[in-house]
């Protein structure tokens, strides 16, 4: 079931979005993708379709979901990480908002500034103002990192009877190709200690 980690902010980012046409492959595109970083020691990332119990109960796949969700597009990872003679998931997700998804979750789109959205993106998920889907915790507010925003927040659910508890670490950034975008990576909370520091480079924004 730890292969299961939801990245249900995702899904808050986006709970007042109907479905919208998507570019196909535009994430594909970008300047920056995880996929350039180095993978740190012991982990290994495997570009495909995982799926989450926040997405129909893991019946679609988390990229499936997403984009059925209003986001213009999306490429999502299962991260292994091997820590001596353990395993450990995490799921890895980019995803490309787009102008439509930015205007109905509020961002005002007329001064064409792009760090000015991204300053309102953050505050609006800071806030709480789109945390309608499912509720979440801050653990540490999205703040300004040079040109980009990040912060974690935490996700407690429960599921068959079954409490579950998922650490988001979320990197709001200007992809120049793409547009304004979202890294997030999701890790079992009770697992995050040991292996957020080992992966957090993987935050780092790569150009090829």
């Amino acid at each position: 079931m730890k292969r299961l980690i939801k990245i249900s902010l995702m899904a808050t980012c986006f709970a007042a979005i109907s479905s919208v046409g998507f570019a196909a492959n535009l994430a594909g595109l970008a300047q920056t993708s995880v996929t350039y970083n180095k993978m740190p020691t012991g982990a290994t990332m495997y570009d495909n379709n995982p799926k989450a119990l926040f997405a129909n109960d893991a019946v679609t796949s988390v990229k499936e979901y997403i984009r059925s969700l209003g986001a213009l597009d999306a490429n999502t990872y299962t991260l292994n990480i091997k820590n001596e003679n353990e395993m450990n998931y995490a799921v890895v997700a980019e995803v490309v908002l787009g102008e439509q998804t930015l205007n109905r979750m509020g961002i005002n789109l007329n001064t064409r500034d792009k760090k000015d959205m991204l300053a309102q993106l953050a505050n609006t998920i800071n806030t709480a103002d789109i945390n309608t889907v499912q509720r979440y915790k801050v653990v540490s507010p999205l703040t300004k990192n040079g040109d980009t925003y990040a912060g974690t927040f935490q996700i407690n659910t429960t599921h068959n009877s079954n409490y579950y508890s998922e650490q988001l670490h979320v990197t709001l950034f200007d992809d120049r190709y793409a547009g304004l975008s979202v890294r997030i990576i999701a890790i079992d909370t009770n697992s995050d200690a040991k292996i957020w520091p080992r992966i957090s480079e993987l935050m780092k924004l790569k150009t090829k």
